[in-house]
Formats: structure tokens, sequence, C-alpha cells
């Protein structure tokens, strides 16, 4: 098999190629020129590898023809045969802004700029192409996931699910002059998902600054893929900031307005559900992180919210169903936390931030088990917790080879005579 070493691109349009084949003997390769056919520009502006051998070069500012800039995607056998291409239509459609790999050795088109018209923002496209026959035509409704006329799909984010298929993150996704109600794609891999972008295909917001999968403060996913291969999708400035996260399903789309009955959501404007992000647990299910969550009139009392990775956890997020602070300021979350990973995913998560009443700093460490049912205000009722200001219980978690756990807490009792610290099994 043939193994891409060394693309390079070539002044004006020619894309070199070192492709090492082992019949040549060992540190000897064979070299390929592929040269930009006529209206190239940026041929091998950005390409793939694909696991078939097949390579993907893209240029995006292809022009066809007296048209400027309507963009080609190229799929070359390894040998530098053309198998397909594909292109826009229009001035500017700029087809290849982007390429994704599959798990399964197809790949993805993005193109941002595609279908602009004079006075209205680009609608946008995102098309699926084999990675062993190509696609050979224009992006069109007909072959790609495109935005309404008058209306855009915005960046779309791509994330690669292991069973082939694909999830389509579009936030800043509007409809004529609602902008950024924010839109996710469950894309089929094995044959690809066309049509036009609405809750009949997608999960969506319905209010302009949704930004339905604009993702978390933390980390760079706004699609969570679990161990089972489903995926979480994270919202976090859903209506007014309350925040949503979704459940969505790894072999079939996830479609609607996200709301209460298929989302944990938050209640107040600025509970930011989501906003630690979401820990994936090796059972399948997941923990959902909440720093900001607020318990009128306190702010920022934090939550963290076990979720079914094999349906999903719905609804308002509260102390039913959560583990909350229990002051302002508690900031309960795993993100902040540096929690540790025990025997069958169940997690130890230390707060030495835990204010224990009137008691700053007391800390606090809480057992969260990974098929649920850990919920309620942190309390010495289902934590280990400091009872001084200071403690700072938790300052540190050691994970022992049979499963258990130490709490290390050296500042513990730090204002007493002793000034003694203290360790415990858990």
């Amino acid at each position: 098999m043939k193994k891409l070493l060394n693309p390079q691109l070539i002044c004006c349009g020619t894309l070199a190629l070192a492709l090492a084949t082992p019949s040549l003997g060992a540190g000897l390769v064979r070299r390929i020129d592929i040269v930009g056919p006529p209206g190239s520009e940026e041929f091998g502006s950005s390409i793939l590898a694909l696991p078939s051998g097949n390579l993907v070069i893209a240029d995006r500012r292809f022009d066809l023809g007296s048209t400027p800039d309507v963009g080609a995607v190229y799929l070359y056998r390894p040998n530098g045969q053309l198998i397909s291409r594909l292109t826009g239509s229009n001035a500017y459609d700029m087809v290849g802004e982007q390429l994704h790999l599959l798990t399964n050795g197809n790949f993805l088109v993005g193109s941002d700029s595609w279908g602009g018209a004079p006075g209205l923002a680009p609608r946008g496209a995102v098309t699926w192409v084999n990675g062993v026959t190509g696609l050979n035509g224009a992006v069109s409704a007909g072959n790609s996931l495109v935005a309404a006329s008058g209306s855009s799909l915005g960046w779309a984010r791509v994330t690669a699910l292991p069973n082939g298929h694909y999830v389509l993150t579009m936030p800043d996704w509007s409809v004529g002059e609602s902008h950024w109600l924010g839109a996710v794609t469950w894309g089929n891999g094995v044959t690809g998902t066309t049509g036009i972008v609405s809750a009949a295909n997608s999960l969506v917001g319905d209010q302009p600054d949704d930004e339905v999968g604009g993702g978390s403060e933390f980390g760079p996913d706004s699609a969570v893929v679990l161990e089972n291969g489903n995926y979480v999708v994270i919202s976090n400035d859903w209506r007014g900031k309350r925040g949503a996260v979704t459940w969505c399903p790894g072999i079939s789309p996830c479609i609607g307005v996200v709301s209460a009955s298929n989302s944990l959501i938050g209640s107040n404007e600025g509970d930011a559900i989501g906003y630690g992000g979401v820990l994936p647990l090796s059972t399948g299910h997941y923990f959902v992180s909440s720093q900001r969550w607020m318990n009128p009139p306190l702010a920022n009392v934090g939550a963290v919210t076990w979720g079914n990775g094999n349906g999903g956890s719905v609804g308002v997020v509260s102390a039913s169903n959560s583990i909350v602070g229990s002051s302002a300021g508690d900031s309960v979350s795993l993100h902040a936390s540096n929690p540790v990973v025990l025997a069958g995913g169940n997690i130890a998560m230390p707060l030495r931030h835990w204010n224990n009443g009137s008691a700053v700093d007391a800390g606090a460490v809480v057992w969260l088990n990974s098929s649920g049912g850990s919920v309620g205000p942190v309390s010495s009722a289902n934590a280990l917790v400091g009872t001084s200001a200071g403690d700072q219980v938790g300052s540190d978690l050691i994970v022992l080879d049979n499963g258990n756990y130490v709490v290390n807490s050296p500042n513990w009792d730090r204002a007493s005579p002793c000034g003694c610290g203290r360790s415990d099994m858990g």
C-alpha cells in the first residue's frame, strides 16, 4: 500500500506527492506530480489522505471558466488518476474550504461561503463524498446539507462518530432575520445527508441567540461522544444563558426544538447548564457540570447532574436530580475540582473551596455513582466535609490499586494548636 509522505504545494497549482511503495525497497520513494487543472488558483490549499490510498485535493479559489472562486474538490487514485470533481456553480462559492475524514473512510466537504447572493450572507453547505467513488457535479441541496434561501449555516463543526456517521454543530445557524438560533444535524456516513436544515431533520433553537450546539466554556467539543457511541450536545447560551444539554443517539437523527422535554435545562438566566462541560463515563453514561447554576438568591452555587447515556436525562436542574452546592460561590463542578475516576466509572469529586455555612473553604469530597442517584446539597450526609474555615478537605486524592482512594487534607484543622492535617480512606 502506498503511503503519503510529504505533500508539498509547488508554485502555482502543482502538487508534488512523495509516495512510499514497499516494493521499491527500503528508503526508496516514487514521486507523482499532480498538476492543477485549468482554472486552478490554490490547488492543494487543503488535502486528505484516505485509508483507501486515494487522495482528496481542494482548491477553494478554483475558477470555472469566467466565474471566479467557485471552488473545487478533486478525488485522485494513488497513481494520480482523477476519480471525480466537485465544484461550486456561482462566483465565490469557494467549495472546499473544509475537508473532514470520517471513521469509515468517506469524507465531508465544508463550503461555508456557498450560495451567497448580493446583499445576503452565504447559505453554506456540507457535502458527503464516498471515499472510493467520489462525487461529480456541483454542490446543491440535492447532494448536500444546506441552509434555506436567505438563511445561513454559519461555520459548521464536524464530529466524526465511531460508527462512521457524523454530527454537524452549527451554532450560528440563522433563519432570515432570526440570528444564531443554532442547529445540530446527524449525518449518515454511508449514504450522506442532504436537504435544508430545519427542525424536521435537526435539533434546533427557536429564539435568537439560542446558539444550539455552541458548546461550553471548557473543552473544544460542542458534541461530546459517549463511550457507547451516542453523543451529548452542549448549548451553553440557550435561552438567555439558562443553558441546555441534550442527549442524542449515534445511529439516527436527533430532531426538534430544544426544551425541557428533551434536554437538561436551567431555570434562571445565567444558570449556564453545561458550562463546565460533559464528562463521559466508561459505563456509557455521563455527568454534566454547571458551576454557575444558582439557587436564588444564591449565585454560583453549582450543580453536577448524572445523565443516562442510553436515553438521556431531561428536565430542570435542581437538588432533586443533581449534587448541588450549599452556599453562594460553592461553584460545584467536575471541571473545577479535578475529579478522579474509580472502579466501575464512579467518581470522587473534591471540592476544597466548598463552604460549610460560615466556614469558608471548609472543603468536601463527594462520591458520585456512575449509575445515578447522587443528589442533594453537599453536606455531611453525602460527603466527607471540613468543619472549620480553611480546612480545604480534599486538597489531594490518591487512588489505590484496589479501587479505593485516600483523601489527603493537609490544611485540616490548621488553625488548631497541633495544625495536624488529615488523611481519610474512601
